[in-house]
């Protein structure tokens, strides 16, 4: 029992490190915190147009989060709302230009940040070895969510 806690309190001090780092480093440059960062790289990579409730669960948040988050990114031009055509009930969320030039600006710093976080600590075999294991979290409470 002793090496679960020692294993949850390693993988949250680790992220918690990590993402301070990302909220320190994005708030200079931009002024966004890690998880507006998060959705305008979600919004990019999908050609600028994600559905509310699907860029939530991309963003592991609630969908209230996410809506005062799109708020915020609103007031600032980053991103606007529209309504789903296709079944009137469901929002998008919308990358505006300033949304992908904010993106644009960010990359150095996230870049960095990975970087110092991860890249200069662990080697290629390690990177990958953490990236299989965490994964495999991931994977698994998706299908306990699923169940």
């Amino acid at each position: 029992m002793e090496k679960d806690f020692a294993a949850w309190r390693a993988l949250n001090g680790a992220h918690s490190l990590t993402l301070s780092a990302f909220d320190s480093r994005l708030e200079q440059v931009a002024g966004l915190s890690s998880g507006e960062f998060e959705i305008l790289k979600h919004l990019n990579q999908a050609g600028g147009r994600l559905r509310m409730s699907h860029l939530a669960d991309l963003v592991y948040t609630s969908r209230s989060g996410l809506t005062r988050r799109i708020d915020r990114l609103r007031k600032r031009g980053f991103v606007e709302r529209a309504s789903a055509a296709e079944d009137g009930r469901g929002q998008y969320a919308v990358l505006l230009p300033a949304g992908t030039e904010m993106y644009e600006q960010c990359l150095p710093a996230h870049r960095a940040v990975l970087l110092e976080s991860f890249g200069e600590i662990l080697d290629k075999d390690e990177l990958a070895a953490l990236t299989n294991l965490l994964t495999k979290l991931i994977d698994s409470e998706s299908a306990v969510q699923i169940s």
